[in-house]
């Protein structure tokens, strides 16, 4: 559903990238923003035309085919060292009649804000079980998880800095690539023959993809995605460290975040069209940059046709999205939901970004203990820790009623949230998460 007018011109730019209109695209090209040295993005105005356009650009302008976006007309071309400003490139480019839009590949950032780790008496979001909870966030798992405590053949992905899928409290609820694993026809292990068996376009990617190093090994080197995935799914009732919100699951590490958090809109893209094509229920995206971007906006189109939920950060500058808009925070479709991060008081965290349009709900984001690379555990704050919060509350609703649409699930969530003062107008609930009462609306 569009949330305000500059939503609808959005959803409007987003229809003509993923169809394929008549029409030409305005083009922002957003180069004022950090973006990589000598790429961008192109789209063609006709789906049937994409091979010949950039068969035609690669040689007119001695460029490389990159790569080819999978979820819409667009691919990525870089272009060789001493060329014309990528600016006279993407002005030369936008002004030919079959270029629909041209974008640069711009800088993504992980949302997560490194907290020192002083407040080790905390429980964190939730205690376990059998811990006295620490907030109301606390009670609202302990009673969930009398309902459900997740499910093995839910699979989620997680796009981020990768995951340590060695991690004593990951690596049972880790997925492993069923076209990748046990022996091929040969007699080889089919997870290191060098064959890509699944025919996916990637070699040996039984445990996910890096798209940082371009190989099969998404070890997180950061340890941003293994907290994310942590909060939405340590193994639980196994003796070791903590819970996640789903004590079963199958996560999917996908890493396009470097060792330093950072990544490029291209390898975003590329990282969502991978968990796509694994049939994920929700991709969980602490990341954003500034921009419009038509071809993530396609993407997450064609996320939204799939019925996948894709879960993102609102921000950490403590800004109004709704004034300042961010992505993929901002964009319109009915399958983002964008989460602000609250305190254990209920209140807004002061680095949240906020939006009472363009943010749907808060969740849990200070000072949450999760899962660390190496077998450790950590605090950190961040509307990365909240998103995660969300991520997995919702995979816990889809294992409780697997037959639910996306937009079932984003409702569920939304309308179910604890209203507090602390919240209001930061977003369009003015609520925190409550997966209690997600799970059972008609009795919270």
């Amino acid at each position: 559903m569009a949330r305000n007018l500059f939503a609808l011109l959005l959803l409007a730019g987003l229809l003509i990238a993923s169809r394929g209109s008549s029409q030409k695209l305005s083009s922002t090209y957003n180069l004022e923003y950090p973006h990589v040295p000598r790429e961008l993005i192109v789209s063609s105005l006709d789906e049937q035309g994409v091979e010949s356009l950039s068969a035609r650009l690669t040689k007119e302008f001695d460029a490389q085919l990159v790569y080819r976006f999978r979820t819409s007309t667009a691919f990525l071309l870089r272009f060789p060292k001493g060329a014309k400003s990528l600016g006279k490139l993407a002005r030369e480019l936008s002004m030919l009649s079959q270029v629909g839009s041209v974008e640069a590949n711009t800088v993504v950032i992980g949302d997560v804000l490194p907290n020192d780790p002083r407040s080790r008496d905390s429980l964190g979001a939730y205690g376990v079980k059998s811990a006295k909870p620490s907030n109301l966030a606390a009670v609202s798992a302990s009673l969930a998880w009398d309902i459900c405590v997740g499910s093995r053949a839910l699979k989620l992905a997680v796009l981020d800095t990768g995951v340590d899928y060695t991690h004593e409290d990951i690596k049972a609820n880790y997925w492993i690539n069923p076209g990748e694993a046990g022996l091929d026809a040969n007699g080889k292990m089919r997870q290191s023959n060098g064959i890509d068996d699944d025919k996916n376009g990637y070699v040996d990617d039984w445990r996910g993809w890096n798209f940082v190093d371009d190989n099969n090994d998404p070890m997180d080197n950061n340890g941003h995605g293994t907290l994310s995935a942590g909060i939405i799914a340590a193994r639980g009732d196994n003796g070791r460290g903590i819970s996640g919100l789903n004590w079963r699951a199958a996560i999917i590490g996908v890493k396009f975040l470097d060792a330093r958090g950072l990544g490029s809109l291209a390898n975003a893209i590329r990282a969502l069209e991978y968990a796509l094509s694994f049939d994920v229920r929700l991709t969980s995206n602490s990341w954003g940059g500034e921009g419009y971007s038509p071809t993530l906006a396609a993407a997450i189109e064609a996320a939204w046709r799939a019925d996948v939920l894709f879960v993102t950060s609102a921000g950490n500058s403590g800004s109004d999205n709704d004034r300042s808009p961010r992505y993929p925070a901002s964009y319109p479709h009915a399958n983002l939901l964008t989460v602000a991060a609250s305190d254990r008081l209920g209140r807004l965290a002061p680095f949240s970004n906020f939006g009472a349009k363009s943010v749907d709900i808060a969740a849990p984001g200070v000072n949450v203990l999760s899962t660390f690379p190496a077998n450790r555990y950590r605090f950190f704050s961040g509307t990365s820790m909240a998103t995660a919060h969300v991520a997995g509350a919702a995979a816990l609703v889809y294992a409780n009623e697997p037959d639910l649409s996306v937009k079932d699930v984003k409702e569920l969530l939304v309308r179910n949230g604890d209203k507090t003062e602390g919240l209001e107008g930061s977003s369009r609930s003015s609520a925190r998460l409550n997966i209690y009462r997600a799970l059972v609306p008609d009795q919270g």
